[in-house]
């Protein structure tokens, strides 16, 4: 009988990365197509028209409200850093202009929490752990983090998820609720709505 062989292990390389969290890596959704050759980096790293929709929608409306001689609003999968083994990914991150002055932009990612984090749905492949537990993770490092409020948006479902922090409950609730951010609110079903979108019919 011939000896048993070990089976080797592929090993995933660094680009295919999309966060990390407490020293394990979170891959991109559809890095294995990479890894079998029947996609490229730029076929899943990019947002899909969905969610890149509903992002430029939700900055455009926060950018014509919020004060904006006290607060930034970055975006483009903005990188925090929270702690060794620990890198998270934000699509809409507001910070107060002052904490920004004190930490001069480089080109590492910000250790610095943002005062509120949007999210909407995710690139991530969640591996071994459930979508919610996901969701729920990261929100929770972001918390603490330092960041006083995280925003989930997720399309499927049509529903938004509040958490602040310190706060006893996350609240989950439905696109037509209204949403309040640094002293303005909006409903992200009548923004879509005054785009012109039939909410029925979205991402099918």
């Amino acid at each position: 009988m011939l000896p048993s062989v070990a089976k080797k292990t592929r090993k995933i390389p660094d680009y295919l990365i999309y966060e990390e969290i407490d020293g394990k890596p979170i891959y991109y959704r559809g890095y294995q197509s990479v890894l079998n050759k029947k996609n490229d980096l730029e076929g899943i790293v990019g947002s899909s028209g969905l969610q890149s929709y509903i992002i430029m929608t939700i900055i455009e409306f926060l950018l014509s409200k919020i004060d904006k001689q006290a607060y930034k609003l970055m975006t483009g999968e903005l990188g925090l850093h929270i702690k060794t083994g620990t890198n998270l990914a934000a699509d809409i991150a507001i910070y107060e202009r002052n904490s920004l002055l004190l930490n001069v932009p480089t080109e590492k990612y910000y250790h610095i929490p943002p005062k509120i984090v949007i999210e909407v749905d995710a690139k991530a492949d969640f591996g071994n752990i459930s979508e919610q537990e996901y969701y729920y993770l990261k929100t929770q490092k972001l918390l603490d983090f330092g960041t006083e409020t995280v925003i989930w948006f997720f399309s499927k479902s049509q529903k938004v998820m509040i958490s602040p922090l310190g706060g006893r409950h996350w609240i989950t609730s439905d696109w037509s609720e209204e949403v309040e951010v640094l002293g303005t609110s909006f409903s992200l079903k009548r923004l879509l709505e005054l785009e012109g979108l039939d909410l029925a019919t979205l991402g099918k």
